[in-house]
């Protein structure tokens, strides 16, 4: 599961979020802001205006992942909005007890809240989300670098070829007879990509887990 859906599911699960990071989430700040030290994942502030600079990873099993997390957040020390400012890294549980060592050895060394979340229950969590918000006018698009409002009817569109033609599995033809243009369709496709809904490889689809939920579970929506 990539991050940036990680992030995404967990700013749109805020009472899931607050019990991870053990801080009462009273609002978001921001995410994905651009500072002169790095782009911040995203920042929190609780009733009492304490604000948590949020450095958000999945699995640290690397050593390189891991020393690029503790100096982007030790970059991140410079940062802040409010004089009561704390700074975590939250990472997925399922990292190896030797990497998650290492990691609570620099927490206590450099005063940065370590805390974890399960990778697992984010994935059952994301799956859950999409089914909520799609009663919603839009969806937020997990890209990490434009956050916008998308509507699922995008999603439909690039997912009604596998509903009509009842298969997981399809030819880049057959996709893309929905379609008027190649730009137009690979408008749809980052969309769809980008919220592992696809799979692509040697010019053909392949549906996802998610994928195939989401036609399960909002096909009454797909326009014929």
């Amino acid at each position: 599961m990539k991050e940036s859906l990680v992030q995404w599911t967990l700013l749109n699960n805020q009472s899931f979020l607050s019990e991870c990071l053990q801080f009462p989430i009273a609002k978001k700040i921001g995410q994905e802001i651009t500072t002169d030290f790095g782009r911040l994942d995203f920042v929190v502030e609780n009733n009492k205006k304490q604000q948590l600079i949020v450095e958000l990873e999945t699995v640290l099993n690397t050593n390189d992942k891991i020393d690029y997390c503790f100096n982007q957040v030790l970059r991140y020390r410079n940062v802040k909005f409010t004089d009561e400012t704390n700074y975590c890294i939250l990472y997925a549980s399922e990292t190896s007890k030797e990497k998650a060592a290492k990691i609570e050895k620099f927490g206590k060394e450099n005063n940065v809240l370590i805390r974890t979340y399960s990778l697992g229950a984010a994935k059952e969590l994301y799956s859950k989300t999409v089914e909520r918000l799609s009663l919603n006018v839009g969806l937020a698009l997990p890209n990490p670098k434009n956050y916008t409002i998308c509507y699922l009817r995008w999603l439909n569109k690039i997912l009604k070829p596998f509903h009509d033609f009842k298969k997981s599995n399809l030819t880049f033809h057959e996709i893309f007879s929905y379609f008027t243009g190649l730009t137009n369709f690979n408008c749809y496709k980052r969309l769809a990509l980008d919220f592992e809904m696809l799979i692509e490889k040697d010019n053909h689809f392949s549906l996802t887990l998610n994928g195939k939920q989401f036609i399960e579970n909002l096909n009454r929506l797909i326009q014929e």
